[in-house]
């Protein structure tokens, strides 16, 4: 598992009670380096391919550093812009048409449902 720093901004916000427990799992979690050359401008190719709008661009990040990354999946509790069908197919779409690695989308729930699919047939 790995997280961005984006994810420990994120995770800093709100109720402080809720934002130490968040940072306290978090720090268990290996932090992926900062690369501007390679992330900002991935970021951006990925914000205007994908017609997120403006206030989405953190959730351009995240997907910027999984495709970076090569990360197998993307965890999100964000159907809005991030873990839907649409945003899958423009995403399976733009990596295809720039040959760029393809993450998987889904929600926790999903892949704790997936992983109980899995140990139910071995």
């Amino acid at each position: 598992m790995f997280i961005s720093p984006f994810v420990l901004e994120e995770a800093s916000i709100g109720d402080t009670s809720a934002v130490n427990r968040r940072l306290e799992v978090l720090r268990e979690i290996k932090l992926l380096e900062t690369n501007p050359e390679t992330i900002g401008p991935l970021m951006e190719k990925i914000h205007s391919s994908l017609g997120f709008p403006p206030k989405a661009q953190v959730d351009a990040i995240h997907l910027a550093y999984a495709v970076n990354y090569q990360l197998d999946f993307l965890l999100s509790w964000n159907c809005t812009h991030l873990a839907n069908a649409v945003t899958l197919r423009r995403l399976a779409d733009f990596c295809r048409t720039e040959t760029l690695w393809l993450p998987i989308i889904c929600t926790p729930a999903e892949m704790v449902q997936q992983r109980k699919g899995i140990d139910d047939v071995y």
